[in-house]
């Protein structure tokens, strides 16, 4: 789990974008590490053209898990996540974890539908890095949909490749499609993040993820985040698990378009042109069509 830089400054754009994002309450799933020192995060507040409220600072501003036992942080001025999103406009952060063991303020295991008490309860609900490792991903969602007022906010963050028992599952981008648009929720934007696998603090190359399409092989040896915010613009009433959307029947295109010339350029493609060849105009094809490297 964590929060890096430019997962701020991207908090930020979007905030321009939507007002109200992360107003009012917010629940963090996990005690967030954040990547980032206080004056840090200022200057990108600042750089974005954000007002941060005056803040009545009555909690502590460092990074919370350096407070636990035998935890190592080799920055002990990071900041925490309550601090952090107290900056961008919220005015109550309250923390869910399984265990208490990291100081969360609810205490409840996301495998298990969310106790009634908890709906309607937050603006924004925040899951840097929790989903993947919960067996029911779900019962997940919907609990995260269901303790979200309307008009809220879901940003998710999650692995979508090569990190190999980081946690219990990979996401392709079009599960979080295909569930949200089956449930009233609305992705606002999206993102991919590819990053060195031994050092995942550091920021990568950011891309805006734009459609879902056919499959988007990017071909690296480095691992793959996805990044999504969302918005729920409907009460719901009954979830729905949805079947992948291009495999829906009216998606599926029962009749081989293909001509003969095509067929004949696959199958030299695929037979006699090197694996690096094919990497290229594969991605010339699909990546471009569906990702966007963002500026730096």
């Amino acid at each position: 789990m964590g929060i890096l830089k430019k997962h701020i400054d991207l908090f930020c754009k979007n905030k321009i974008k939507n007002e109200s994002l992360f107003d009012g309450s917010s629940l963090v799933i996990g005690q967030q590490s954040v990547y980032a020192e206080e004056n840090a995060v200022l200057d990108i507040i600042n750089q974005n053209n954000i007002n941060y409220p005056e803040l009545k600072i009555n909690f502590r501003k460092k990074d919370k898990l350096t407070q636990i036992k035998n935890f190592k942080r080799e920055n002990k001025n990071y900041i925490n996540s309550k601090y952090l999103f107290s900056l961008l406009g919220s005015k109550e952060i309250k923390h869910l974890d399984f265990s208490s063991h990291e100081n969360a303020e609810i205490t409840f295991n996301l495998n298990n539908p969310i106790k009634k008490k908890l709906h309607n309860k937050f603006n924004n609900i925040i899951d840097m890095g929790s989903i993947e490792h919960i067996a029911d991903p779900y019962t997940v969602l919907t609990n995260y949909i269901k303790m979200l007022k309307n008009k809220g906010f879901i940003i998710i963050q999650t692995q979508a490749s090569n990190m190999v028992d980081h946690g219990f599952y990979s996401f392709s981008p079009c599960f979080f499609f295909d569930f949200f648009a089956a449930n009233n929720i609305k992705i606002l934007n999206c993102y991919l993040r590819v990053f060195n696998p031994y050092f995942p603090e550091y920021p990568g190359v950011f891309y805006t993820y734009k459609k879902v399409g056919l499959e988007t092989p990017l071909n690296t040896e480095k691992a793959i985040e996805i990044f999504i915010i969302a918005q729920k613009v409907k009460r719901i009433f009954q979830f729905i698990k949805p079947i992948q959307s291009r495999y829906q029947s009216k998606n599926v295109n029962i009749k081989n378009q293909s001509s003969k010339i095509k067929k004949m350029l696959l199958l030299i493609i695929k037979k006699y042109l090197h694996y690096k060849i094919q990497k290229i105009l594969f991605n010339y094809k699909r990546a471009n069509n569906n990702i966007n490297r963002l500026n730096k």
